[in-house]
Order: structure tokens, then C-alpha cells, then sequence
């Protein structure tokens, strides 16, 4: 499949508002755009951004990413950058429920890149340049809400100047960030997630999985959405589709990843049914699908 170059156009619905340069009239700035999914939807096919680099940040929720030849699962305070014209998509993932920023940008667009000078714009165009990870893991809400500020005052076309403010300090922290490592789990949240991700094959309740970090189940949903910025359900349905996906697709056969997974999810496909068929349905044989449906009644 040829990959697409992928072009956003101006949108203004309500859980989907994209700005393009003539929105911005912020040097360097190509797209802002803000995105709020409240249903699972179809996975994003492989792209690429001409001559732009794209960064998207999770506000809430989950999001996976597939990048030379990688997943990358991101949650609550997560960023992700692609640089100019690589490769990414869902790699035939659905798209979870989420909140989301992203932004495309050019450094080579322009002189005074978001009205920087050169040297702070040389820096900057440098320390994206030489990003380790695209995976770029925050804590705290700063981020988001100068995110959010640039975001309302680009939609009402006042004061642009401070939306390159504005977005000179998220960057600026996101790249602060991508320089450490973070280590934003307590002990017992670290135990519960590496607990789901060791046994994603069995059938796990939130009982089992509080019980063992020894915290009550309501202390466990708060502690762990506060921690990992998604619900305990939410990151446990994440998973199971990821590996589910990764099994059909390293060619395990359809009996078998129903044994090790399908079979077991009944509770995540009211949610996903629809959607992940879908996807099924150009990967493994029809009969599996039906196979799917019909269990999940």
C-alpha cells in the first residue's frame, strides 16, 4: 500500500477543529489542530507530513503509534514527533477514545521560526533534530494548558502573537522532558501495570489487579488514572487489541490467537466491535470475524 502525504484541511466541527496557516499567522506553524474521540474509530493508514514535523499530544486517553517498524503505546501526558516526511500511522490499530493536540511545523518555512530569533530558532530546529525517541513521556498539566491557551486564542484570531508564546513554552518543556528519564509511577501503579502487561492473555478484573498492588479497587481506578492519565480498563482494553493485532499479524492462526486472546475480551467488544471488525476483516478470514460477533452476544 503506497502511503499517502498527508494534508490537513481547515475543520470546525465539535469534537474535530483543525487551523491551517491562514488561521495562525504564526511563523513556522503549518496545522494546530484539536481532536476529541468518544468512540473508538478506524486505524490511521501509514502517511507522511511533506517537509513538516508533526506533534502530537496526548491530553487524555490512549493513542499507539507505528514508526519504522515499531509500536509505540501513549497515554495522558504523552507527546509523539514524527519528523519530515516519516512514516507513521496505526498500523491497522483502531483509534482509542482520546483527547488530543497535535501540531505540523517547518523550521525551514521560515527565518523567525514562531517569532523566535535565529539562534533560539537554530537551537530549537536542533533539539528536534536530534530527538532519541518520538515517545516523549511529561508529568503535570503545564503542557496541556498552554496547549489549550494557544489553542482558544488561535480560534478567535486575537492577540496571535501569544499563541507562539504559548507554544515556545510547550516545546520548550517537551523538549526538557525528552532529555530525562521519568519515572512518574508509584511502587504498587508500577506492580499493577507490569501485572496487566505480563498476564494481557488472561481474563484480569480490577478486584485482582487492586488486590494484589493491596489497595482498594476504588483507591486502585483513582491512583492508576491519576498516574497513567487512562482508567485500568481503559489501558487493559488498549492491550489486549495491540497484541491481538500483533499475533494475526505474525501470522499466528486464527484458532490459536482465539485461544491465547479473542475469545477472552468479551467485555472490551460492545466497545470495539464495530470498528475492530473492520479491521479484522482485511487481515484474517471472514468466518473469524462472524466467529467474533457471534460471541460477543
Amino acid at each position: 500500500m503506497k502511503a499517502i502525504n498527508w494534508k490537513d484541511r481547515y475543520t470546525d466541527t465539535k469534537y474535530r477543529k483543525i487551523l491551517t496557516t491562514e488561521y495562525l499567522d504564526t511563523p513556522g506553524l503549518q496545522i494546530f489542530g484539536r481532536q476529541i474521540r468518544i468512540s473508538a474509530t478506524e486505524s490511521l493508514p501509514l502517511h507522511f507530513h511533506e517537509n513538516c514535523y508533526e506533534l502530537v499530544y496526548i491530553a487524555s486517553g490512549t493513542a499507539s503509534f507505528f514508526v519504522d517498524g515499531k509500536y509505540y503505546s501513549l497515554g495522558g501526558g504523552d507527546a509523539f514527533v514524527t519528523r519530515p516526511n516519516q512514516l507513521h500511522g496505526t498500523n491497522a490499530v483502531p483509534v482509542t477514545i482520546s483527547e488530543m493536540y497535535w501540531l505540523q511545523f517547518s523550521f525551514d518555512s521560515t527565518p523567525n521560526f514562531f517569532h523566535l530569533d535565529s539562534a533560539a530558532s537554530h537551537t530549537m530546529e536542533d533539539s528536534f533534530s536530534r530527538l532519541s525517541s518520538p515517545k516523549i513521556s511529561t508529568s503535570g498539566n503545564e503542557i496541556e494548558k498552554f496547549l489549550h491557551e494557544a489553542f482558544q486564542i488561535a480560534l478567535t484570531g486575537c492577540n496571535l502573537h501569544l499563541i507562539s508564546q504559548y507554544l515556545t513554552l510547550a516545546f520548550s518543556m517537551i523538549l526538557s522532558y525528552s532529555e530525562q528519564t521519568i519515572f512518574k509511577l508509584s511502587p504498587d501503579i508500577g506492580w499493577a501495570m507490569n501485572y496487566i502487561l505480563d498476564h494481557i492473555t488472561e481474563r484480569l478484573t480490577l478486584e485482582e489487579i487492586a488486590k494484589g498492588a493491596f489497595l482498594s479497587v476504588s483507591q486502585f481506578k483513582q491512583k492508576f488514572k491519576q498516574q497513567l492519565g487512562i482508567s485500568p480498563r481503559q489501558f487493559i482494553n488498549s492491550q489486549k487489541i495491540e497484541y491481538a493485532m500483533a499475533l494475526l499479524e505474525e501470522d499466528c492462526s486464527v484458532e490459536e490467537t482465539a485461544r491465547k486472546l479473542i475469545l477472552k475480551v468479551q467485555a472490551i467488544l460492545p466497545l470495539y466491535s464495530k470498528n475492530f471488525a473492520a479491521v479484522l476483516q482485511r487481515n484474517i478470514k471472514s468466518e473469524f470475524t462472524s466467529k467474533i460477533q457471534s460471541e460477543s452476544h
